[in-house]
């Protein structure tokens, strides 16, 4: 679902990668160009497909479309956020935020594409940013539970749940279905949960239009 955030200086539309594709984000650029007195953002809000991959989506595009939403150390907490990985009052954004999610984010496609990549930086935000688990006692139960809360509010505490899923989707059944985008100005990637698991597009009624019509005219101009 797409919302529109209206402040007296700025707009901020809220989208969901996978679920508006690349020619959304192309077109709010392009709008963002014509509103030269009020600040169009455009906040790309995870699609719950599997936070990993949302994780990755949070830069796409190619050439003059490339968009990355980690434009600032606010802008990852915004996206932490919308992940529900925070609370909404959450107000604490530790300084360097930015430059460690994007290089997280350059690992993990890294990993993603098959290549080795660098797990050490994974592997230090799992080991520093493990959460505090406890035994209590629940008397609604009645009967124990274990809970589970975020460390601290260091860089490695709120990145740790993004190291956790990349971690478990790479080393799961589930990596044999992980899929990027084919249309080629389109960098999405997405998990593959179709029976058939030949699903090519991140949307398509978006990418997957786009090119079969593509296909269709070249072929036509083939043709003659």
């Amino acid at each position: 679902m797409t919302h529109l955030i209206e402040k007296p200086t700025q707009r901020i539309l809220v989208l969901g990668a996978g679920e508006l594709g690349i020619q959304v984000l192309r077109a709010m650029s392009q709008q963002a160009r014509r509103h030269s007195q009020t600040q169009i953002s455009v906040l790309l809000r995870p699609d719950a497909t599997h936070l990993a991959l949302d994780f990755v989506n949070s830069a796409c595009g190619v050439g003059d479309e490339y968009q990355d939403f980690f434009t600032d150390d606010a802008s990852v907490v915004s996206w932490l956020k919308s992940a529900e990985l925070l609370p909404g009052d959450f107000s604490d954004v530790p300084p360097g935020l930015a430059r460690q999610a994007r290089a997280v984010r350059e690992v993990a496609i890294q990993m993603l594409a098959g290549k080795p990549g660098n797990p050490e930086l994974i592997n230090q935000l799992l080991d520093k940013g493990q959460p505090v688990r406890r035994l209590e006692w629940v008397a609604e139960l009645p009967g124990f539970r274990v809970t589970e809360c975020r460390r601290d509010n260091n860089i490695d505490a709120l990145l740790e749940p993004v190291a956790m899923a990349l971690a478990l989707l790479l080393s799961g059944d589930e990596r044999k279905y992980i899929r990027q985008c084919e249309a080629h100005d389109c960098t999405l990637w997405f998990l593959d949960t179709t029976k058939s698991h030949r699903r090519r597009w991140c949307s398509m009624a978006l990418c997957g239009n786009r090119m079969k019509v593509a296909a269709f005219r070249a072929r036509k101009h083939q043709t003659g």
